[in-house]
């Protein structure tokens, strides 16, 4: 008879970290997910409002399984359930039951052991598990012996690539078109500098460069990261074992894209990665997966690189294999349950094709969401006036601050490329042909254009009627990736210094 063990508090979590780590060195579980350290930095931050569910099997006094899960009440109708599943699926790519052998025994040990706990008011969320053909066979087998209910769908697919003998035979297997496309888009971004991809490694410097990742990574569409002390933690107990590798990839010593992984035995596993959108129009993402399967070669013994769960672009040139992965409700096998899931399957879906009764659904849906909504929370959306400033350039001051950090100057054609990182624009060839109809001023520091200000010319009026060339700035800014807060008052006295001394004295400078 298999007897399961629970740890359900911190302290017994401590305690059990030993014979985690033991068991799993017997099987062939090899992902980081799987890990003791990443279950309980899990605990700490993204699932902390859940109680742990570390559920042991053992055989004879020998361990043969252990279900890393964790739970919360809810309730459907007024009725209190136990919703149980593993830890938050966004950060956890996939997870499952770590057993040595007899799967289905382990299956009927756990069903039982909750029915017993949770008197059958619980579901089961295994979300994208990845099923061997026999594990599939066994859940159908439950299924169709009235065991559990079933609610299950395929999730997204994870894709690796299968690392050959060099980096040149692997790139070889791709398609010519994406060989070619890859030496355009490493030619383009080589036009802002030179390019080179670095291991961070030592305590200090990831947590400096963690600070960096995070800080792209809210410029993102993605926004701000929810949790950024859950992957600070991961980082630190993999690099305590020398298994994370944190690669930074620079353009002219500036970092523009990151990529988190673990190693585990033979395999790398992509966990996070980021970018500066500042650089959207040189596909920096792409040039980092290049960059770092390139690497891998030179790191020795990795046969495999687990790209992650997703079907973006740039994992399909690399290669068309994937994992299966599948989403998994459970339900005990009750009146109870039978009913809900008809009601949430069949019933529903059914009415909701109704036209009347959707609206009618909507209506009410609506009137929920308002009656739960704090009205002193609501704040109305101010206009905001723009701030004309007119400025005479023969008037200016003679004492103007001057870093000789900046240097200033007319924009040419072959300043496209900076000045698209710096407005972050994807079009470069709109830039080229906006550079020749109009003048643009660019502010320069460490080889990177910090300050852009284009110009456009009109007959202007001062106050007693004199006129004078009027110099419109409508289209400006100034983005320091350093974070200079000095910069704007720095580079609006060398503009003006500079239109001083390049354009007629007797000008007018607008800013809009």
């Amino acid at each position: 008879m298999i007897l399961i063990t629970e740890v359900n508090n911190k302290k017994e979590l401590i305690e059990s970290e030993e014979r985690w780590n033991r068991f799993l060195l017997k099987t062939s579980f090899t992902a980081p997910y799987y890990c003791y350290n990443w279950y309980c930095s899990a605990l700490k931050t993204i699932d902390n409002n859940k109680t742990p569910l570390l559920l042991f099997f053992s055989l004879f006094d020998q361990d043969i399984a252990y279900a890393p899960l964790v739970y919360e009440e809810k309730k459907i109708m007024g009725i209190t359930f136990f919703y149980i599943s593993f830890i938050q699926n966004a950060y956890t790519p996939y997870q499952g039951i770590v057993y040595l052998d007899s799967f289905e025994d382990v299956i009927l040990s756990l069903i039982k052991y909750l029915d017993r706990k949770f008197h059958k008011r619980y579901v089961i969320n295994l979300n994208e598990m990845r099923l061997n053909t026999t594990e599939k066979k066994i859940f159908n087998n439950l299924l169709n012996k009235k065991v559990i209910y079933i609610n299950k769908e395929e999730g997204e697919n994870s894709r690796y690539l299968k690392l050959n003998n060099t980096f040149h035979e692997t790139l070889k297997l791709l398609k010519k078109k994406t060989q070619k496309e890859f030496k355009r888009k490493i030619k383009r971004i080589s036009e802002l500098g030179n390019i080179n991809l670095k291991q961070i490694k030592g305590k200090k410097l990831v947590s400096e460069h963690l600070e960096k990742f995070f800080q792209l990574y809210a410029l993102t569409w993605k926004g701000k990261e929810p949790f950024p002390e859950f992957y600070f933690n991961i980082c630190k107990k993999f690099g305590e074992s020398g298994q994370l590798y944190l690669f930074c990839l620079y353009v002219c010593n500036r970092p523009v894209a990151y990529l988190i992984s673990i190693l585990c035995g033979k395999k790398l596993y992509g966990i996070k990665t980021t970018y500066d959108p500042a650089f959207c129009a040189f596909s920096p993402g792409v040039i980092l997966f290049y960059k770092c399967i390139e690497e891998l070669f030179s790191i020795g013994g990795v046969e495999e690189f687990d790209i992650g769960r997703g079907n973006e672009q740039f994992k399909r040139e690399w290669t068309n294999l994937y994992h299966e992965q599948i989403r998994m409700e459970l339900f005990p096998c009750t009146l109870f349950w039978r009913l809900i899931n008809q009601m949430r399957f069949y019933i529903l879906p059914f009415f909701k094709k109704n036209k009347t009764f959707t609206k009618l659904y909507d209506c009410l849906r609506v009137r929920t969401l308002n009656s739960y909504t704090d009205n002193s929370s609501i704040c109305t959306v101010k206009e905001l006036s723009v701030l004309r400033k007119r400025f005479e350039l023969y008037k200016l001051p003679t004492q103007i601050l001057i870093n000789d950090k900046i240097s200033t100057k007319y924009a040419v054609k072959s300043d496209k490329y900076h000045l698209a990182v710096a407005m972050g624009s994807k079009n470069i060839d709109g830039i080229s042909n906006r550079l020749e109809n109009n003048k643009c001023v660019l502010m320069i520091k460490e080889s990177w254009v910090v300050g852009y200000f284009w110009l456009s010319y009109s007959d202007d009026r001062d106050e007693n009627g004199n006129h004078g060339p009027g110099i419109n700035i409508n289209d400006w800014n100034i983005a320091d990736y350093q974070n200079d807060k000095s910069l704007s008052e720095i580079c609006i006295n060398k503009l003006c210094k500079f239109l001083k001394e390049n354009e007629p004295q007797n000008s007018y400078l607008v800013l809009y």
